[in-house]
């Protein structure tokens, strides 16, 4: 702490903590991940948003940079230029491979945006707030769904025998739904923070019961985000508490409030992508399958996108048709094989309103 005070940083005080916490955990979130961002032993196909592919060199070169300006920025009390660098690189890395763009990438890059938008404490501040309230929220009304209601809630349930009846008992499926509710809006009423902080601990850890290595074991890439949300809720407080500023409208406060708040709606009618609507674990994602057949047309397997992201780069695929189409377009010319004919998508009609889902083939391989 001495080393941290010469530099005028004050721990758990500043909107600079929350800054390091974050980046701590996009560092920590990355490294579980490094196949993404490295292309080292990668199969699972790039989807660049560019006109071109980088290779895998330049991945790890730029990893190898995005570490240190990560580490810099988390470290520093001068983070601007650490800042900087750091959203270009994770911008780029974006751009060669929108799979990178996750929902927890997508609320990291928010947060390293806000203090190149605005100077004054009290402004970033109030973005974080936007940000990790917007994300609560929204988690919590796009689990209003069957899909959640049916699969996602006795999936968590029947990870434990003493846990396996609740499965049954589907109308406890809305104690995380109200809880992840209750957290944004404690937390955009800004003046609660300090419950928020409580219940994230009991939420976060309720998660971990069920996911972490004790548990279901389910994707490791997820427990740095449930250790360390609480410890941002915290340092929300703590920077909150210090402010003496009253409210005002700036500009970068209602850009953030039409991407955190208010374009996740749009996802309900399935006109916004899943990853920008703050949508986690609902259950209501599309499913996507690379289709063979033989020579009579009788389709032999699917191959589950999703699946093999998991398996491969321990993260969902990014759900998006185009992004799909490119996949299987792909798939065909690496697997060089005639009978490798295309795509095959099921997805809910309405999940909010309806368990009815749609199947949709494409003959790529004609």
């Amino acid at each position: 702490m001495d080393i941290l005070k010469n530099t005028g940083f004050k721990p758990w005080k500043s909107d600079q903590a929350f800054i390091s916490i974050a980046g701590i955990n996009l560092l920590l979130m990355v490294f579980c991940s490094y196949k993404l961002w490295s292309g080292i032993e990668r199969s699972f196909y790039k989807v660049p948003i560019l006109p071109f592919e980088i290779p895998q060199t330049i991945d790890f070169i730029l990893l190898i940079a995005f570490t240190f300006f990560l580490l810099g920025l988390i470290l520093s009390s001068e983070k601007q230029k650490w800042i900087l660098i750091s959203s270009l690189i994770l911008a780029f890395f974006i751009l060669t491979d929108i799979h990178r763009l996750q929902i927890w990438v997508y609320q990291s890059l928010l947060i390293l945006i806000a203090p190149l938008l605005v100077s004054k404490k009290h402004q970033r501040i109030q973005l974080f707030i936007i940000i990790i309230g917007g994300t609560y929220l929204w988690a919590g009304l796009h689990k209003i769904n069957f899909a959640f209601y049916d699969a996602v809630y006795p999936w968590f349930m029947n990870t434990y025998e003493f846990t396996e009846a609740l499965s049954d008992i589907k109308y406890l499926s809305a104690i995380p739904i109200i809880t992840e509710i209750t957290l944004g809006i404690l937390i955009l009423t800004r003046k609660r923070l300090k419950y928020a902080f409580y219940l994230s601990i009991l939420f976060h850890t309720s998660i971990l019961f069920f996911l972490g290595p004790w548990g279901s074991g389910w994707n490791f890439i997820v427990y740095p985000w449930n250790i360390l949300s609480p410890v941002m809720v915290w340092c929300l407080y703590r920077a909150y508490k210090q402010q003496t500023s009253t409210f005002q409208f700036f500009p970068a406060l209602g850009a953030y409030t039409l991407v955190c708040l208010i374009l996740p709606a749009l996802y309900i009618f399935n006109l916004y992508p899943m990853n920008l609507s703050f949508a986690l674990y609902t259950g209501r994602s599309d499913y996507a399958y690379f289709t063979k057949y033989n020579a009579n047309g009788k389709r032999l397997n699917q191959e589950n996108i999703g699946q093999w992201a998991n398996t491969d780069l321990h993260i969902p695929s990014f759900k998006s048709d185009w992004v799909h189409e490119y996949m299987a377009k792909k798939h065909i010319e690496v697997k060089n094989d005639r009978f490798q004919r295309g795509l095959m998508i099921v997805k809910y009609k309405n999940p909010v309103f309806s368990r009815e889902k749609e199947v949709f083939e494409e003959i790529l391989n004609k």
